[in-house]
């Protein structure tokens, strides 16, 4: 849209892969143990801001996370509130949870985040492979 790109991190057996597709869905895949790279980081946070002045009305945020370390909240939690900034802006964000069926940890978590950013999550059992 307008000059936007789409922006894939690939990911690691210790990051995240992070897609931010300009069609407004975004989804975070994968491991998260480890910080991603600042340059990484800054170049996630600079795409959502441009995308604020030409998003979809519906972003959908798909976050299939199979472990999440706490250290990386901060980060986390900062890109989330950047997209639910949008919800000001008169758009709507619509964000899914995946977890592993039985990992009830991972479903706590999902619960946690959702209490502290204030937006309810859909939460979507998967069966492991």
């Amino acid at each position: 849209r307008k000059g936007m790109s789409n922006i894939i991190i690939a990911g690691t057996s210790k990051i995240p892969e992070v897609i931010l597709n300009t069609n407004g869905i975004v989804q975070i895949n994968g491991r998260w143990i480890e910080d991603i790279s600042s340059e990484s980081y800054i170049s996630i946070m600079d795409w959502i801001e441009s995308y604020w002045s030409d998003s979809r009305d519906v972003t959908f945020i798909e976050i299939s996370l199979e472990y999440f370390s706490t250290r990386n909240l901060t980060s986390f939690l900062n890109i989330i509130r950047k997209f639910i900034y949008l919800i000001t802006l008169n758009k709507k964000v619509v964000i899914s949870w995946y977890y592993e069926s039985g990992d009830d940890e991972m479903l706590e978590r999902g619960k946690y985040i959702s209490s502290i950013v204030n937006i309810q999550f859909n939460y979507i059992s998967i069966w492991s492979h």
